[in-house]
């Protein structure tokens, strides 16, 4: 397990930090389910995956809202109970990035609104690519890489 993650989570104001377990998506909804027994108003899904996707309808609590922002594989399917969905009054929302999410990304940066900062962990000039992308793929404590050219 990798707690470098966890631990910078918590140092960004994160109330719980847990492992996922990627090979038992209902044991996960438990997990999240035992600290919020009503479920959350938010529940964001960046993995793309339908499974993933499917448990994480479970955590949004009534009038609450689910958005997906990963990529699904094309013709993929979610199985979703429309009674639920109803009784529930869940709003979903689906995002690709549009060009103006950017511009409203960098007018927070710029404000001070969102913290980046603490989750670079390395930084190389360009020269270096080659360790940078080693780093990217065998370094349990890397977060973010920042290539300067």
């Amino acid at each position: 397990p990798n707690y470098c993650k966890l631990d910078k989570a918590k140092e960004l104001g994160a109330d719980f930090a847990i492992f996922a377990d990627r090979s038992d998506h209902v044991k996960n909804r438990e997990v999240l389910l035992n600290i919020a027994p009503l479920g959350y108003d938010y529940v964001i899904d960046a993995t793309g995956k339908p499974e993933v996707q499917e448990n994480c309808l479970w955590l949004v609590k009534k009038g609450g809202k689910f958005l997906v922002f990963g990529l699904a594989p094309n013709k993929s399917t979610v199985r979703m109970n429309p009674y639920e969905l109803l009784i529930r009054e869940i709003t979903i929302i689906g995002s690709n990035c549009q060009l103006y999410d950017f511009s409203a990304a960098l007018k927070l940066l710029k404000a001070g609104l969102i913290k980046v900062r603490p989750l670079i962990t390395h930084k190389f000039p360009l020269e270096e690519f080659g360790r940078a992308l080693e780093i990217a793929q065998t370094s349990h404590e890397k977060l973010k890489i920042i290539i300067n050219p």
